[in-house]
């Protein structure tokens, strides 16, 4: 088909129409004359490449930059029923005429999902689909057809790649959640599923849980939430639309309604976390005000990764209810939250390790940063967060991950009882996984408190007279400090017995050495003697002239080499017992490897 060879429009051939552009709304309605028969040469010129680059369109739609199709129209006063070429024997060009007029309404659809992109249906049309900037929409009359088809299968291509183009743009385009402003915030969810009546329910998680030195790091954090009066809100798989048309609820059985609304209640809660994090995120981590008065490194000290928590928590979330769009059971849910916790392992374990820098931030900044609290407070009184502090929103991701492990197991508890086996084959998967996450994270917490513990105390040590050595080592711990007595047995000299003497020691105890020091006024510590835990040996004593809660401690190899011993007294039997059990255990556990 040649597009592009002229041939003169015949005599009856209808008057040129005139057209009204519009095109942004700032821009006001001018009369304009159709395309004159001077300018055909640049409308070949701007139609040639869009046949050899069929991309442009796609990637124009996809552009923030171009105008839609709904911001720019064209409208044709005359009102032909039907335009034909002049001589229908051979494939002209057409005349300006038909070229106004083939634009018509049928160029652009409307579905009930949304606008889609101009079906292009002649050459004049083309143009429009391949440069959105200029392109017009036109408005047909009363008297135009409504939809006129052209024969050019070339139009006809490129302008499904300009509909395809347009709906990879709209795939683009970020949905919410319909759950999302359905639910309260998290806080009151986690207090509401928490509590009852003001006693704790059978399914409690907080400092007790597995993850107990997590509670402890977040304690202050996990209160801040607790003083809240929870609503009731009511969202339950019973009440989806779909179950209730088809009247699912009186062809199940109790337990698997039971089951049916513990699955749900993923659902809904994912989408209570979710908005508390978007507040977390959109109200406090970007406030200008935060951002003034913070530096960029207190700033990612306070708020961590939690951007990237929330992204992973709305993508889980929308998968979740396409799930339950596609089957209202959610019988796959196992194998949708395994899918998930790559993503979970890589954001919740680096979040959760850093609550204990969040909360030692916090604190200093209450204490030396005047103007700290008052913007905290500023945003804290805002309606958004719903009388919540700071800190409630901080904890979240802890509280999430702890929680979605107790709802997986009473999935499971329910799926083995009503023996659906693939059900409970793929939720128990995805527990050992969660489970193996909230470990991580267990672990993690543990080494990071123990590091910090080495830091502050490598700073409080002085070796003076002994060669010193360094605190800090790879899979070293602290596990016991205290003050005891040192007991000295003294010469009293020819014809006098011995006579004891007694001073203050101070003993810690790590997973690999034993130090003993004297603590200074100033609370630093003088170290006097230590050695490896391997060649520590412990002994009871019975002395007459000793309390019973003495003991023998015998350092076969200190630090010069030789060994050293020392007789150690404490303040009561079970305080004696607790360090003989220890060192004990430490030695033994040091020789076994």
């Amino acid at each position: 088909m040649d597009l592009f060879c002229r041939k003169p429009g015949c005599l009856d051939s209808p008057p040129q129409p005139t057209v009204l552009v519009k095109r942004c709304a700032s821009c006001p309605d001018t009369q304009k004359t159709s395309i004159t028969q001077e300018r055909l040469p640049e409308q070949r010129r701007l139609l040639l490449p869009a046949f050899f680059r069929a991309k442009k369109p796609r990637k124009a739609l996809s552009s923030i930059k171009w105008a839609s199709y709904d911001d720019v129209h064209l409208c044709c006063l005359s009102s032909p029923s039907t335009h034909q070429y002049p001589d229908s024997g051979s494939m002209g060009e057409p005349s300006n005429s038909d070229v106004a007029a083939l634009v018509d309404s049928s160029c652009f659809t409307n579905t009930a999902a949304g606008r889609e992109g101009p079906e292009v249906t002649s050459p004049a049309a083309l143009l429009c689909a391949t440069f959105p900037r200029g392109a017009v929409k036109a408005q047909p009359s009363a008297t135009e057809p409504t939809s006129v088809k052209s024969a050019c299968p070339e139009a006809s291509f490129l302008g499904n790649l300009s509909k395809r183009g347009t709906k990879e743009a709209k795939k683009c385009k970020r949905r919410e959640s319909k759950y999302i402003h359905s639910q309260p915030l998290y806080q009151e969810y986690w207090v509401t599923y928490t509590t009852a009546d003001g006693k704790p329910k059978e399914q409690r998680f907080g400092v007790e849980t597995p993850l107990s030195i997590a509670g402890f790091i977040s304690s202050s954090l996990l209160g801040a939430s607790s003083q809240m009066s929870p609503r009731d809100y009511t969202s339950f798989w019973q009440d989806i639309p779909e179950v209730k048309t088809k009247g699912l609820l009186e062809k199940i059985s109790p337990q698997r309604h039971q089951l049916q609304e513990t699955v749900f209640e993923v659902i809904t809660s994912e989408a209570s976390y979710l908005r508390s994090l978007s507040v977390a995120v959109n109200h406090f981590q970007k406030s200008s005000k935060l951002l003034q008065l913070l530096g960029p490194r207190d700033m990612h000290t306070l708020f961590s990764n939690l951007q990237q928590v929330k992204e992973v928590s709305e993508r889980f979330l929308l998968d979740l209810e396409d799930q339950l769009e596609s089957d209202v059971f959610l019988s796959e849910i196992g194998e949708l939250i395994l899918r998930h916790c790559p993503a979970f392992q890589k954001v919740y374990i680096p979040y959760v390790t850093n609550q204990m820098y969040q909360e030692q931030l916090i604190q200093q900044l209450m204490r030396e940063n005047a103007k700290f609290p008052q913007v905290l407070r500023q945003l804290e009184e805002q309606p958004i967060c719903q009388r919540q502090p700071l800190k409630s929103f901080l904890v979240l991701p802890f509280q999430r991950i702890t929680r979605l492990k107790i709802l997986l197991q009473a999935i499971l508890k329910l799926a083995l009882a009503l023996s659906d086996s693939g059900l409970s084959q793929a939720v128990d998967n995805a527990l050992q996984t969660i489970a193996q996450i909230v470990s991580e994270c267990n672990e993690n917490v543990r080494c990071m408190k123990q590091t910090e513990e080495l830091v502050l105390l490598e700073k409080q040590m002085e070796f003076l007279e002994i060669k010193s050595i360094p605190l800090i080592s790879r899979g070293r711990w602290l596990v016991r400090q205290g003050e005891l007595v040192h007991t000295l047995v003294l010469d009293g000299g020819v014809g006098h017995k011995p006579r004891l003497s007694s001073k203050p020691c101070h003993l810690h105890l790590f997973s690999d050495l034993l130090l003993l020091s004297r603590k200074r006024e100033d609370g630093r510590f003088s170290v006097q003697d230590y050695a490896q835990i391997c060649h520590v040996k412990v002994e009871p004593i019975t002395v007459p002239v000793l309390p019973d809660t003495s003991f023998l401690l015998c350092l076969i190899q200190n630090h010069k080499g030789i060994c050293s011993k020392y007789l150690l007294t404490t303040g009561s039997l079970t305080e004696k017992q607790q360090w003989v059990l220890l060192i004990s255990n430490q030695v033994s556990s040091a020789l076994s490897k």
